[in-house]
């Protein structure tokens, strides 16, 4: 039943009242999903396929505990949360499906999923026909379901296909029919072409096994994204943009790629610590990535944690998961179809809070092999842990809670006391004091007291203090710096943005151009012409150059 409730409750928890809909409660639900894994493993301490899973989570810990920032390393990037955190509830996932040790637990498991995938396709299609923006839903031409991001929407719903084609029989032929059609629609409203891929893998895995079972999923396939095409709006369609993406550089995944390289070599061992991927990356990026375009996760889950646990927990998960992968038929086994389409969605996409811990918890169904703790004959001390434990795992979800809601009520009424709550209980992300900074910006306008502008810059200021290593917040501060008059802070600010990102198309313009008035010729010339190989298109930039070089040639 927990891992039912798991599968059928995180791909549907969209929560208006809380800052990002799509994640915040998701994310509140990673410590009792952590703490519910670390029960089970300590139940199961002698089984080895707990203690793979175990050995993952430590080297992760590890890695937190050296990070550069443990704080953040800890709770993740505000609307992403990929830390350590979100590590061990993807290992909790993992040990809730793996108590799952029978056929009943894992059909009802299976039932849940396609439950909750069927809810995404009817939001997904209710999202292309009607303007749902007044929930938090964007209304871009790629659907996104509940899940916020149509590439995440694109990977449980190539998992719920998947699943749909193995479970294909002749007595339930017709609704299994049209589960696959309804489920490979949606995959063509996300857009998302890995997803598309990994429903045509599915197809192709099923031929292996049984022809007529994959010719007629193909039909269903088929169905579904010719149906959904006609819906789609422009080339926004999953099947249109794989058409359209040969001689494309692949959205800048292989540069990506090559920037975790070199990141790696920084801190190979282990790595820069979950969820600080940007982190690790922009300070090797190229004018070949694009203006200001920075990446916070790897698009590929094994060089993300690669760059952010090190090789020792890239290793261990390798381990883990191979000795999951060995425990299940992924031709029998459609819980296992499950987690094998997501994960090959995760080789080209990021990582999310409900999709990820969704493999696994998959994956652990399928495979089974762990008991289920045993709380009659558990001693006292122990029992006692459990229940320390969850009062914590509680204690967390709730303040983070309030501290989301208060957030989103800043963000929508522009209350002072909402936005300090927000800043009180959140973790040290910038979202809590940027959001803080503009209620300063906009108290100071309309009650006509520029001395609110001081709040509001120090606002900005911690905002950049608290994750040094991050640019976004350095350039916001150095722009406002340079609107008060404190030049000197202002390029300081954005010196220090270039150490971080010698390439930020802003730190090298704002800098070069705040040069140019102050007379340092040369520095402003460098800079300038960096800027212009990032974007040629930039005429106030060029402008200057030219006016600079024809004053050095008279």
């Amino acid at each position: 039943m927990p891992a039912a409730a798991i599968a059928l409750i995180l791909p549907v928890l969209y929560t208006v009242p809380l800052a990002v809909p799509s994640w915040g409660g998701r994310y509140l639900v990673l410590p009792l999903l952590a703490m519910g894994g670390l029960v089970v493993l300590s139940a199961n301490r002698h089984s080895r396929l707990a203690q793979a899973a175990a050995a993952f989570l430590a080297v992760a810990a590890l890695s937190t505990a050296l990070s550069r920032q443990p704080h953040h390393a800890f709770f993740g990037p505000f609307g992403q949360g990929t830390g350590l955190l979100f590590i061990a509830a993807v290992v909790g996932a993992w040990a809730l499906g793996g108590i799952v040790n029978d056929e009943n637990g894992r059909r009802l498991v299976g039932h849940a999923l396609l439950a909750a995938a069927a809810v995404n396709v009817l939001v997904a299609v209710a999202e292309t026909a009607f303007d749902l923006s007044a929930v938090g839903m964007s209304d871009s031409a790629r659907a996104s379901g509940l899940l916020g991001n149509p590439v995440h929407l694109g990977a449980l719903l190539a998992g719920a296909t998947w699943f749909a084609v193995a479970r294909f029989s002749h007595r339930g032929a017709l609704p299994l029919l049209a589960a696959v059609a309804l489920f490979s629609a949606g995959v063509q409203l996300s857009g998302s072409r890995a997803a598309l891929l990994a429903v045509i893998l599915s197809i192709a895995a099923s031929a292996l096994q049984h022809r007529r079972r994959a010719a007629i999923g193909a039909l269903a396939v088929a169905i579904g994204l010719v149906g959904a095409g006609v819906f789609a709006t422009g080339s926004g369609s999953s099947t249109a943009r794989l058409a359209n993406a040969a001689g494309r550089s692949s959205d800048g995944r292989v540069e990506n790629w090559r920037m975790a390289a070199e990141a790696l070599e920084d801190r190979p061992l282990f790595g820069a610590g979950p969820g600080r991927y940007q982190a690790a990356t922009s300070r090797h990026r190229t004018a070949r990535v694009g203006p200001d375009v920075y990446f916070g996760d790897a698009h590929n889950m094994a060089i993300e944690y690669a760059v952010t646990t090190g090789v020792l927990g890239l290793a261990a998960l390798l381990l883990w998961a191979g000795m999951c992968w060995r425990r299940v038929n992924l031709s029998r086994e459609p819980l296992a179809g499950f987690a094998a389409a997501v994960l090959i969605v995760h080789l080209l996409q990021p990582q999310n809070v409900a999709v990820t811990p969704l493999a696994f918890l998959a994956l652990g169904a399928a495979g089974g092999g762990l008991d289920p703790p045993r709380w009659a004959s558990a001693p006292l001390p122990a029992r006692l842990a459990v229940a320390a434990g969850l009062i914590v795992a509680l204690s967390a979800s709730t303040r983070l809670g309030l501290g989301l809601y208060a957030l989103n009520e800043a963000r929508l009424g522009f209350e002072e006391p909402d936005g300090r709550t927000a800043d009180h209980l959140l973790p040290r992300w910038s979202a809590a004091p940027e959001r803080l900074a503009r209620i300063y910006v906009l108290q100071s306008r309309e009650q006509q007291k520029p001395e609110l502008l001081d709040k509001a810059l120090a606002a900005r200021r911690r905002a950049a203090e608290d994750d040094p290593e991050r640019i976004e917040p350095l350039i916001v501060v150095a722009q406002f710096e340079g609107q008060l008059g404190n030049l000197e802070r202002m390029e300081e600010a954005l010196r220090r943005a270039l150490e971080l990102d010698p390439w930020s198309l802003t730190a090298n313009s704002e800098l070069g151009l705040h040069l140019l008035t102050r007379g340092d010729r040369a520095g402003a010339e460098e800079l300038l012409e960096r800027s212009l190989r990032i974007d040629p298109a930039q005429e106030r930039v060029r402008r200057s150059l030219d006016e600079l070089r024809a004053t050095d040639d008279r």
